[in-house]
């Protein structure tokens, strides 16, 4: 199949979009140390700093403090 430019569209998925669509907001503030829920789920991104903002964006979103071990 050969490629065609005019049916390539620009796609837009902001960050918080995807985090509510992959770690929807009323899930994420009823977990209760449930692991599977995240090894259901995963975002894959080819860029470590994507990583991060998407770390930071979902862990504001957990409810209770975060800890550093």
């Amino acid at each position: 199949m050969s490629y065609r430019e005019e049916l390539q569209a620009r796609s837009r998925c902001p960050i918080e979009e995807l985090c509510d669509a992959i770690y929807p907001a009323t899930a994420l503030s009823a977990i209760t140390g449930d692991l599977d829920f995240f090894a259901e789920r995963s975002i894959i991104t080819i860029r470590n700093d994507v990583v991060t903002v998407f770390n930071d964006q979902l862990i504001s979103r957990m409810p209770g403090g975060s800890r550093i071990y």
